[in-house]
């Protein structure tokens, strides 16, 4: 083998970034047999320098260059850019010195283009040491959060199950997620995080383990739920929440221990409630699971009712104390009016909630609309505030349409009477005609509640201010 070039490692390191680029262009793959010229091209990859005169390298950001021209994203090709495709071109070395040189470099602050680096030598295999190769790249990538997709999908399935334990053992959530997402790999992420569990060597924290179970109950893998639920409630009990969840073995029995782990429960992350929530929201309801509990406990509903409704008295309950208390919660207070009035299951706390400015939902209102018995004081306050802005009106058809043709006669008179008292605004269209409207009035919604109403003359009304087209002299419709 010919000796490296005497000049090389000065020219790599010359001040000059036009000269450090014309030494890398130099390098050929027997030059990285030697340490020193290995070690001056890994440096080289973190070097931010531009180099004057290359073309900007591809995904440079124009953007970027106009605000803010010294932003790495706006620089025209980079040293780094150089270097780094180079080593594409040459190879990598194949040897574990190297490699082991090539991990250190990554730990290094910044990283530059070295994970892109470490990421082809591993897809482009022929490394000495195929499996040293990945427990020495694969952690300082997992450091750096650098997807690893690509190296699972041109991996053999040799290297799956290593992949999946440097995922596990501590948890890669990044690394994990994408090993399940890849078909082929999946089955090797679900047992490397169930036998890095039950052996001990994954020991997750809290949050880490609520996000585990999360996983694995949406991916429908309930023994190996069981599994790591078995281990982790010792010391967190509330992962039985998952199992509960799970159509799986013992999930009543599971339920039942979650029940009365809320009714004294111990401290928990503060996300917790939304973590087990989410899983609620992607399972759907489950037998036994204690629903009631768990809002009491959670404080909110998180979506959950979305999706689970108001299947017992004890939810129900426990719906009514958030009604009751509304000082402490609007927005709660109301949600839980409307998910009681959609099940029929509210009572005096929702019929004595008289609010003159409840929250201007079309879904809220057509809940309480639909109340049986129904809420007294909810058409005087739908009029009232129809009546103080005409913009309250769409949202409140449904409910009125719910409550009756007498409320949607009433609540039409009164829109009407501002509707037919708006500014009549002319839009100009081709040929010389134009579109005339009146300024802020939803036609749509004033036909609505006519056609419940069965009035002809309110309808009429009705008619004579929706958008017409006419010549552009034309600048005042009929008035009603």
């Amino acid at each position: 083998m010919a000796p490296v070039d005497p000049t090389l490692l000065a020219i790599l390191d010359d001040p000059e970034p036009t000269i450090r680029a014309r030494g890398i262009a130099r390098v050929r793959y027997r030059d990285l047999a030697d340490p020193d010229v290995l070690a001056c091209m890994l440096a080289r990859c973190r070097d931010d320098q531009a180099v004057p005169g290359e073309p900007p390298r591809p995904g440079a950001d124009p953007i970027a260059a106009f605000f803010d021209p010294d932003d790495p994203r706006a620089r025209s090709t980079r040293v780094a850019d150089l270097a780094a495709a180079r080593l594409a071109a040459t190879g990598f070395p194949s040897d574990r010195a190297s490699v082991a040189a090539l991990a250190g470099a990554l730990s290094l602050d910044p990283p530059g283009t070295l994970p892109g680096v470490a990421i082809t030598a591993l897809i482009d295999g022929g490394l000495e040491d195929p499996e040293g190769a990945l427990r020495a790249l694969i952690p300082p990538l997992i450091a750096l959060d650098v997807p690893l997709y690509e190296v699972i999908a041109r991996s053999s399935a040799e290297a799956w199950p290593i992949l999946a334990e440097l995922a596990t053992a501590p948890l890669a959530p990044r690394l994990w997620q994408e090993l399940l997402n890849h078909p082929p790999a999946h089955d090797a992420a679900v047992d490397a995080v169930r036998t890095s569990t039950r052996s001990g060597r994954l020991q997750p924290t809290a949050a880490e383990a609520a996000s585990i179970l999360g996983v694995l109950v949406a991916w429908g893998e309930h023994d190996a739920l069981i599994e790591i639920v078995e281990v982790l409630q010792r010391p967190w009990p509330w992962a039985v929440a998952w199992w509960a969840l799970a159509e799986a073995p013992g999930a009543e029995a599971a339920a039942s221990d979650l029940f009365a782990w809320l009714a004294d429960p111990t401290p928990t992350p503060a996300d917790l409630p939304a973590r087990i929530a989410e899983a609620m929201v992607h399972q759907g309801p489950r037998p036994g699971f204690p629903l009631g509990a768990f809002l009491r406990w959670a404080g909110h509903d998180h979506g959950v009712l979305e999706r689970w409704g108001v299947p017992d008295a004890i939810t129900a309950r426990v719906l009514s104390d958030w009604v009751c208390a509304i000082d402490e919660d609007l927005d709660r207070a109301w949600r839980a009016a409307r998910h009681l009035c959609e099940a029929g299951a509210h009572g005096p706390e929702v019929i004595s909630l008289i609010d003159p400015h409840p929250p201007w939902s079309a879904s809220l209102l057509s809940a309480l609309a639909r109340a049986d018995p129904p809420i007294p004081w909810l058409e005087p306050v739908l009029l009232a505030r129809i009546e103080a802005h005409l913009e309250h009106l769409a949202p409140a058809v449904e409910a009125l349409q719910r409550l009756g043709p007498s409320a949607c006669a009433a609540a039409l008179e009164i829109g009407l009477s501002l509707a037919e008292a708006a500014p009549i605004h002319t839009i100009p269209l081709r040929d010389g005609l134009v579109r005339i409207v009146r300024g802020g009035v939803d036609t749509s919604a004033l036909a609505a509640l006519a056609s419940t109403a069965g009035d002809p003359a309110l309808e009429a009304r009705v008619r004579r201010i929706e958008p017409t087209i006419g010549p552009g002299e034309q600048i005042t419709p009929s008035a009603g």
